[in-house]
């Protein structure tokens, strides 16, 4: 398999605080044309709830550190019921370098 050299840089980002109560239903990000990714990086796990799911039925488990990249103008994404603490995270979009 060849490998390929990627080369990406921040379009857009925020740092994100999620309070017990929140949720983000299913959505697509409305990214910039030339943004190809979306991320988002775990800032903590302290929290109950609060996972990152999509229209297949993935669920991701924050875990702090942990990134997922994912294009979200095309797969459909939200984030469950907070149900204990704050969860924060780092959202970001990537457009090529």
């Amino acid at each position: 398999m060849e490998s390929k050299d990627f080369n990406a840089e921040i379009d857009w980002f925020e740092i994100v605080k999620w309070p017990i109560g929140s949720k983000q239903g299913l959505h697509f990000d409305m990214a910039k044309n030339h943004t190809i990714l979306s991320s988002i990086v775990y800032l903590n796990d302290n929290f109950e709830g609060g996972q990152t799911y999509f229209e297949d039925g993935t669920v991701i488990m924050p875990v702090t550190g942990r990134a997922l990249f994912f294009d979200g103008k095309y797969h459909k994404h939200g984030v469950t019921n907070l149900d204990h603490g704050t969860r924060y995270n780092i959202s970001c979009w990537l457009k090529k370098g």
